[in-house]
């Protein structure tokens, strides 16, 4: 059997656009990403400046076909999930959030700023099935 391994850029939302490295001061919401055929994966997460918040991943099993939204209310956060940045006890760029024991079948990241500025981007890393 073939493993294949995935390693991509993750989009945002952020103020009504979609991009890859969003400003840190500014809230954003990735885009909704199907792992339910992945063994494990990984977000590598950069930043640059001085930016403080934290970036929670949120988990969904809700059957939802590629061209519709993942509704808000089926969104399970995580707290052990959440990478804090910033701050004297925030973490160091670059981070690592691992799934290793996930079945999700969708996952999020939702960035949310509490001071300082820069940029912020994620990489995807997964192995499929």
């Amino acid at each position: 059997m073939a493993v294949g391994l995935t390693y991509q850029d993750v989009v945002f939302t952020q103020d009504g656009a979609q991009t890859a490295v969003v400003d840190a001061s500014m809230a954003a919401e990735s885009l909704p990403r199907r792992v339910s055929d992945f063994h494990g994966y990984s977000f590598n997460v950069t930043w640059t400046g001085a930016p403080s918040g934290s970036l929670t991943l949120r988990l969904c099993n809700a059957s939802v076909s590629l061209d519709k939204l993942v509704p808000p209310a089926a969104w399970v956060t995580i707290p052990a999930l959440t990478l804090t940045i910033g701050g004297s006890s925030g973490a160091t760029s670059p981070s690592l959030i691992e799934m290793t024991f996930g079945r999700a079948g969708w996952v999020s990241l939702l960035w949310t700023p509490s001071g300082g500025s820069g940029s912020l981007g994620v990489k995807f890393d997964g192995v499929r099935r």
